[in-house]
């Protein structure tokens, strides 16, 4: 804001300085009787019109943004340098007219006795030129750019209007006129080029070296490949950015916003950006789905079950179990291991550290498979040889309903054992049959035993 008030006062001075070469000018071209000298004159007429169009139009700029303009009103700068643009044009149009008009037919008559009033006016109107350009030079606005060209523009004119009227004054009358038509030529030039630039400012073009310094920064601190969307756009002094990323869905909403926080504060201290609106999207696959899936597409895992993804101070931490061929030896199953983490470190970024526990695969009984009665009688009798001295099957049943895998199992128990002591032993066979079938529904009837 600071910046803005010194371009105001810079703004302020260029009227005044304006106003003054207006008056000298216009009155000594009159007296003299200078086409030139009165063509520069009304030339700097209009820039004193365009500097308070520009002065009029930065003060409303500064305002803050309001329900109307909720982004600011940065972009009455960039009309108010149209504006001008145009009635320099304008202006230019006019004297390439008169200038014509002047070589084709007729002469201009100089007032020999007030040449040096001529003289004076120009060096005058030269002067101040060249003190708006210098003060005008370190501005930022757009507004003090285009009171610059107008100050270069001004500069030109009273040289070629110097030229004219001192060739004037050596008995080539004509050069008065031709002084206007150089002249008319170069604002038309600096006319277009203010135009240019104010059009592409309305119309949000962004140069691509800016975007680059933008996306560049951004992906210093995210993986490229999470820049989902990028917009940058201009308005006056302010840049506004707009920036989708996409975030890890195990990143809890705390990390995130510190996440955001860091881009945008690196943005504006880096790059100025005044503005910056950072949106962050999970990934559409969770970490937990893409875990499973890469382990059990590997050869020799048979499936995979509690696996557990932890995100802790910027790391990732993974658990698993993953079931492989029984055969497999010690070493086998080691390398299986280490094989599945090293995929996984390559899936996945900020791996802190994998553990994979290696399980026997017996069957795998899904929802909605057949498997024959017989083999799962066989699995489960299996299991309860181990409490031979305590418990007697007397009967397996097994079904599917509803694409679910029920098993039903009735066992006798000797007479003396406590209730809670069979609760527990059924308890520990049915979690020993689960970890064997997967996705079963076990209900398990006790009986003493008959004498």
């Amino acid at each position: 804001m600071q910046l803005m008030e010194k371009d105001l006062k810079k703004l302020k001075f260029a009227i005044i300085a304006i106003f003054s070469v207006v008056v000298i000018e216009i009155t000594s071209g009159l007296a003299v009787g200078s086409l030139a000298i009165i063509s520069d004159g009304v030339h700097t007429l209009t820039d004193l019109i365009i500097v308070v169009i520009l002065l009029t139009t930065t003060k409303s700029s500064l305002k803050p943004p309001d329900e109307d303009h909720m982004y600011g009103h940065e972009k009455i700068e960039p009309i108010g340098a149209l504006i001008c643009a145009m009635i320099l044009l304008g202006i230019a149009a006019s004297l390439i007219l008169k200038a014509v008009q002047g070589l084709i037919y007729g002469e201009i008559l100089i007032n020999k006795e007030l040449e040096s009033v001529g003289f004076f006016a120009l060096t005058y109107a030269l002067f101040i030129g060249i003190l708006r350009a210098t003060i005008l030079r370190s501005g930022t606005s757009i507004a003090i750019k285009a009171g610059f060209f107008d100050s270069l523009a001004d500069i030109s004119s009273t040289i070629v209007a110097i030229i004219g009227f001192g060739l004037a004054t050596f008995g080539f009358p004509t050069s008065d006129a031709l002084a206007s038509l150089l002249l008319s030529l170069a604002i038309c030039f600096l006319g277009v080029r203010l135009m240019r630039t104010s059009i592409m400012e309305l119309s949000d073009y962004i140069s691509k070296e800016v975007v680059e310094m933008v996306r560049k920064e951004i992906t210093s601190i995210v993986d490229p490949s999470s820049l989902m969307r990028l917009r940058v756009r201009k308005a006056g002094l302010k840049t506004f950015v707009e920036a989708v990323i996409k975030t890890p869905d195990y990143m809890r909403l705390v990390e995130a916003h510190l996440l955001a926080s860091k881009i945008e504060e690196r943005l504006k201290n880096t790059l100025k950006i005044t503005e910056v609106m950072i949106h962050l999207e999970p990934q559409e696959v969770s970490t937990l789905k893409i875990v499973e899936e890469l382990a059990e597409k590997m050869e020799n895992i048979k499936g995979v079950h509690n696996v557990n993804v932890t995100y802790v101070n910027g790391y990732l931490y993974i658990t698993l179990h993953a079931y492989v061929d029984p055969k497999l030896s010690v070493v086998e199953a080691h390398n299986l291991a280490e094989k599945v983490e090293s995929e996984l470190i390559k899936k996945l970024e900020n791996v802190k550290h994998i553990s994979v526990h290696i399980e026997p695969f017996i069957y795998k009984i899904e929802r909605g498979s057949i498997v024959s009665d017989e083999k799962i009688q066989d699995v489960i009798y299996k299991i309860a040889e181990g409490f031979n001295d305590i418990l007697t099957l007397k009967r397996i049943v097994t079904y599917v309903v509803d694409g679910k895998r029920y098993i039903n199992i009735d066992c006798c128990f000797k007479n003396e054992i406590p209730i809670e002591e069979t609760h527990r032993i059924v308890s520990k066979i049915e979690s020993m049959i689960k970890k064997r079938f997967l996705e079963v529904i076990i209900n398990t009837h006790i009986e003493p035993k008959s004498n």
